[in-house]
């Protein structure tokens, strides 16, 4: 009788990650085209709202932070298999 039961779990358990896969590929799908989207609607509305000279000062500032994510990136996988191995 519990092998029954164990057995009918298992079945509930592959239909549902089954369906839950098949639900995550299509937000995958949808959240990559908004990535490629979001931006080509985004960036010439602040492109002509704040400016020239304002949108280099935040392409200027958005650069230095990309440099310290990068560096604080490299540093970060050091530490972690230092700690897991």
């Amino acid at each position: 009788m519990d092998r029954i039961v164990i057995v009918d779990n298992l079945k509930d358990i592959r239909e549902n990650m089954n369906k839950n896969i098949g639900v995550n590929a299509i937000l995958n799908t949808i959240r990559s085209c908004m990535a490629l989207l979001f931006p080509l609607i985004t960036y010439p509305y602040a492109a002509r709202v704040l400016g020239v000279a304002n949108l280099g000062k935040i392409n200027y500032g958005n650069s230095i932070v990309v440099y310290f994510s990068l560096i604080a990136a490299l540093g970060i996988n050091v530490n972690f298999q230092r700690f897991y191995n």
